[in-house]
C-alpha cells in the first residue's frame, strides 16, 4: 500500500514539475525536482529494506519448520520408545490422578485407568522399591509449571517367571533325552528274549519288564510337551463364542462378556488348551459353580471349589508338582508356559473352603 502512494506521489511531483517549467516556474521546479528526487530515494531505500526484511522471514520461517520437524521426529521416536518398551511409564498429578500412561501401564491397571491404585500410591508415599511382585521408582518432575508424578513399574515377577520356564524346559528336554535313550534299547532287547523264552517262566518277568519300560517312555514322553509349546499363531475371535464352546463342554461353567461384541486376539487353539486344564482342575476341586469374566485382552475364571493353601498356591505352576494321587504335574505348567509365549500373565487366588480364581492377562 504505502510503495503505491510513493509511486502516485513521485507521478503528481513529475507532472508538477513538468507544469512549472512549462510556465517559467524554475524556483518551484528545483524545489519540485529536490522533493521527487527525495521521495525516489527514500522509495528505494524503502523497498530494499523491505525486501531485507522479507528475506530474513523467509529465513526464519525455513528454520522454525526445521526445528519443528526434528522436534516432532523426536517426538514420535519417544512416543513409539515409551509404547513398546516392558516397563509400565505413568503420569499422575499430586492428587493421584492419572494424566497418561503407556500400554504397558494399561496392562496392568487396567484398559481405562483414571485413578492410581491404593496400593502403588501407598507404596510412594512409604517410599518403597516393590509393590505386588514389581519393581516401583518414582520421580516428582515440574511440566509445563505444574507438579506432576513420572512413575515406573517392572514386572520382575514375570520376567522371573520366564526364567524360570525356560530353565525347566532344558532341563526337561535333557532329561527325557538321556531316559528315552535309555529305554529305548531295553525295550527292545526285552522283546528279543521274550521271543527266545517264550512260555517260560522268565518270559513273564519280561512282560513286566517291557510294561514297565513302556509305561515309563509315555510318562517321559508327555513331559516332552513343556518343551514343545509353539510360538503361538494370534487370531482375533469372538469371544462370546468361544466361551460358549467351552461352557458346552462343562455345565457348571457360566460366562459373562463385556463389552458386548468383546473380540480376543491370542491363537485360539492354544487358549481353548489352556482353559479345558483349568476347567477340568476346577471340577477335580469339587467346583460346581464356575464364572469365566472376559474384558478386553483378559480373563477371569473364578469357582467355588475346595481351594488351596498357601503353601500348595505357591507350588502349582512349577513342572512335575501335583496335589493328585493320579496327577502329572505338567497341566498348569503348561498354562503358564502358554501365557508366557503369548507375553501375557497368570495369576491365581484361592483359599482352602473359598474356592479358586485364576486372571489371566493377554
Amino acid at each position: 500500500m504505502r510503495s503505491l502512494l510513493y509511486i502516485i506521489g513521485i507521478i503528481l511531483g513529475l507532472l508538477g514539475l513538468g507544469y512549472a517549467l512549462a510556465h517559467g516556474m524554475y524556483v518551484t521546479s528545483l524545489a519540485t525536482g529536490i522533493a521527487v528526487g527525495c521521495l525516489l530515494v527514500s522509495a528505494y531505500k524503502r523497498q530494499q529494506l523491505l525486501r531485507f526484511q522479507r528475506d530474513q522471514i523467509i529465513r526464519e520461517n525455513a528454520e522454525l519448520h526445521k526445528r519443528l520437524a526434528e522436534g516432532e521426529r523426536r517426538l514420535r521416536y519417544m512416543r513409539r520408545l515409551a509404547e513398546n518398551v516392558e516397563t509400565a511409564l505413568i503420569v499422575v498429578t499430586p492428587t493421584g490422578h492419572i494424566e497418561w500412561c503407556n500400554p504397558t501401564a494399561q496392562k496392568i491397571l487396567g484398559d481405562t485407568p483414571s485413578v492410581l491404585p491404593e496400593a502403588v500410591a501407598d507404596a510412594i508415599a512409604h517410599e518403597k522399591e516393590e509393590v505386588n511382585g514389581m519393581a516401583l521408582s518414582a520421580t516428582e518432575q515440574k511440566i509445563e509449571g505444574h507438579r506432576r508424578i513420572i512413575i515406573a513399574l517392572k514386572d520382575i515377577h514375570h520376567l522371573m517367571e520366564q526364567r524360570d520356564i525356560e530353565a525347566w524346559r532344558q532341563l526337561t528336554r535333557v532329561l527325557s533325552h538321556e531316559i528315552l535313550n535309555s529305554i529305548t534299547p531295553i525295550i527292545t532287547i526285552v522283546e528279543a528274549l521274550q521271543t527266545s523264552h517264550e512260555g517260560t517262566e522268565l518270559s513273564e518277568g519280561l512282560s513286566v519288564i517291557e510294561r514297565r519300560c513302556r509305561s515309563l517312555a509315555g510318562f517321559v514322553e508327555s513331559y516332552r510337551s513343556l518343551a514343545r509349546v509353539d510360538e503361538p499363531k494370534r487370531t482375533t475371535f469372538d469371544a462370546r463364542e468361544f466361551l460358549s464352546d467351552l461352557c458346552h463342554l462343562f455345565p457348571q461353567c457360566r460366562y459373562v462378556v463385556e463389552p458386548e461384541g468383546l473380540q480376543l486376539t491370542a491363537d485360539r487353539t492354544q487358549m481353548e488348551q489352556l482353559m479345558v486344564n483349568l476347567l477340568r482342575n476346577a471340577i477335580e476341586a469339587e467346583a460346581t459353580h464356575i464364572t469365566i469374566h472376559a474384558r478386553p485382552q483378559r480373563l477371569t475364571i473364578a469357582d467355588d471349589g475346595q481351594g488351596m493353601t498357601p503353601d500348595v498356591v505357591e507350588q502349582i505352576f512349577t513342572p512335575f508338582f501335583s496335589t493328585k494321587q493320579q496327577g502329572s504335574g505338567i497341566g498348569l505348567s503348561l498354562c503358564r508356559q502358554i501365557i508366557t509365549r503369548h507375553g501375557g500373565n497368570i495369576r491365581v487366588e484361592s483359599h482352602p473352603g473359598e474356592g479358586t480364581t485364576f486372571e489371566i492377562t493377554l
